[in-house]
């Protein structure tokens, strides 16, 4: 049975039981696209805000430049206009509202780059599972074997761009 993930978090959706790599990766795309639409809300929400904000904005502008001693202003500038319409309540509760929006978009933004890296983790994990890592048969001794041929490799990679680097550096003197 799938579990329910429509009130999960962040963090419990990440999660991945090794265990049970085939649950995980049916139930990735629906967590995907969980994310990835809220992430849309959030982004209508913006837009909703913005515009409502750009509306007010206009709407200040045209009756300020039609009747400016009406808001005390004695000379028609971009800049008195501006400081103006900016220190407005209104205008300020719906700057703050978009950027509350803002902060949602930032947050699924990184959920969104959350699942993409577990999706990558779930191919690696299966990768390794079909490599045999979590069998019986592999013992912690060839485990270690692994272990230190990984290391290995990864020292001669290093090495590797070390040594590119240095090159690189050389002809650019």
């Amino acid at each position: 049975m799938a579990r329910d993930i429509s009130s999960t978090t962040i963090a419990e959706d990440a999660e991945i039981d090794r265990h049970d790599l085939v649950g995980e990766m049916e139930i990735h795309p629906a967590m995907f696209h969980k994310w990835s639409a809220l992430m849309v809300e959030a982004q209508e929400e913006r837009d909703h805000w913005k515009t409502k904000r750009d509306l007010l904005y206009a709407d200040y502008d045209a009756a300020i430049r039609a009747e400016p001693e009406e808001y005390g202003i004695d000379r028609v500038t971009e800049t008195a206009i501006k400081t103006y319409i900016t220190a407005q309540d209104e205008y300020q509760r719906l700057q703050k509202k978009r950027l509350t929006a803002e902060r949602k978009i930032n947050a699924y933004t990184a959920a969104v780059r959350t699942m993409e890296h577990r999706k990558r983790m779930l191919e690696k994990m299966a990768d390794i599972w079909l490599a045999g890592y979590y069998s019986e048969n592999m013992t912690a001794r060839s485990r270690s074997t692994q272990r230190s041929a990984n290391e290995e490799t990864g020292r001669r990679v290093r090495q590797s761009l070390n040594n590119s680097n240095r090159t690189l550096r050389r002809r650019r003197k």
